[in-house]
């Protein structure tokens, strides 16, 4: 089972999700990828950086249209900014934002505790391992998901263990802030029997599926080793079931 902690454990907003609609400090605008990095290393609160820090490299895509925007828009690759468009080695902003981007998450993670970015590494690389059956999650409720999510990643991990399979973490336990109701449901159109690949099963690594279902049902995912917290903004983001 997963466990529901105190929605005062994360008190503050994450505010880099929303970071598009913050208005730019009057700052020149940087010309090279490192001047970029270093505006933004700047300019960014420690509970930003620190989320930043929490992601998974393949996670950053999720900041596409929060912190990328705010790199398009400010830092003028929309306008003409040749020089930082040379930097970055492509010819189109959402690919130059994305390289900032790494970057950035490089940056961050060089100035962090060594144990915690190897920690952090070793989670990274188990929930990308673990493959997750979403049959039927279209039909879940939020109590129904996270149960199904927990069990399968408790019956992996045993697997492996039993298998003698080399893993670095020995468990991986979600935790509930923001007292989602159990029977909301869950936005997974993902998991109709139409979407799901012909002739291949429906299953993604955890990671990913992160990616397909944190947005969709209004939640944040943040890596602390051993554990993965599951950050809700709102306590019932479907009150019936969603027809998408």
């Amino acid at each position: 089972m997963f466990m529901r902690i105190a929605p005062t454990v994360f008190l503050a907003c994450v505010s880099v999700l929303c970071l598009s609609v913050r208005a730019s400090h009057a700052r020149a605008v940087p010309k090279t990828v490192d001047e970029a990095v270093a505006q933004l290393k700047s300019e960014l609160p420690p509970a930003d950086r620190e989320h930043i820090l929490r992601m998974s490299r393949e996670d950053l895509a999720q900041l596409h249209m929060s912190l990328g925007l705010r790199i398009r828009n400010g830092f003028g690759l929309w306008r003409g900014n040749e020089k930082l468009m040379k930097s970055c080695g492509v010819v189109h902003p959402d690919n130059c934002s994305g390289i900032i981007i790494v970057k950035l998450w490089d940056a961050v993670r060089a100035d962090a505790d060594p144990d915690l970015v190897r920690r952090l590494d070793c989670q990274f690389q188990l929930i990308d391992g673990l493959q997750i059956n979403y049959s039927n999650f279209d039909q879940f409720t939020t109590g129904q998901l996270l149960n199904t999510l927990q069990d399968q990643i408790d019956t992996q991990i045993s697997r492996m263990q039993r298998n003698g399979t080399a893993i670095c973490q020995d468990s991986l336990k979600l935790r509930i802030s923001g007292d989602p109701k159990p029977n909301c449901f869950v936005r997974a159109e993902f998991a109709r029997k139409e979407s799901v690949p012909k002739n291949g099963k429906p299953e993604i690594s955890l990671d990913r599926l992160f990616g397909w279902i944190a947005w969709r049902n209004d939640f944040d995912v943040i890596n602390e080793p051993p554990e993965i917290y599951l950050k809700f903004r709102k306590t019932c983001a479907w009150p019936t079931q969603p027809r998408l």
